[in-house]
């Protein structure tokens, strides 16, 4: 999961993700190049991604996130209690909801963990 960061007249597409080295912007030659992607309009105003993008450009991976993750979850499920671990690592997921809070239109709120599934119900329910 990422974000475009600027797209070209040539037809490249420059990225912010998340990958095992930090968060990092990726640039593909073309949307085929990108593969089985999803694409959402979210933000109203896009005017601040790419300073996003660079004010966290090599930030480091969260590789503890899939623990937290799961301990998070299933702390809602059972005690109805969201909660979330801050670092100043980043997984895929917060990086991109950082992203759009930072933009001004949030995904999810900000004590809450980020969840793929929530993120993806957000974003297409817009698009009802």
């Amino acid at each position: 999961m990422g974000f475009v960061v600027k797209t070209y007249a040539s037809g490249e597409i420059v990225t912010s993700q998340a990958i095992e080295g930090g968060i990092h912007t990726v640039t593909y030659s073309s949307v085929e190049d990108m593969g089985d992607c999803r694409f959402y309009n979210w933000l109203d105003d896009t005017s601040k991604v790419q300073k996003y993008a660079e004010a966290h450009e090599g930030d480091p991976y969260d590789k503890w996130a899939y623990v937290w993750t799961i301990l998070a979850f299933g702390i809602e499920k059972i005690f109805h209690w969201a909660f979330r671990i801050v670092n100043k690592a980043y997984h895929c997921w917060e990086n991109m909801a950082g992203m759009d809070r930072y933009c001004g239109k949030e995904l999810q709120p900000n004590e809450e963990f980020p969840m793929v599934n929530k993120i993806m119900k957000v974003l297409e329910s817009k698009d009802e």
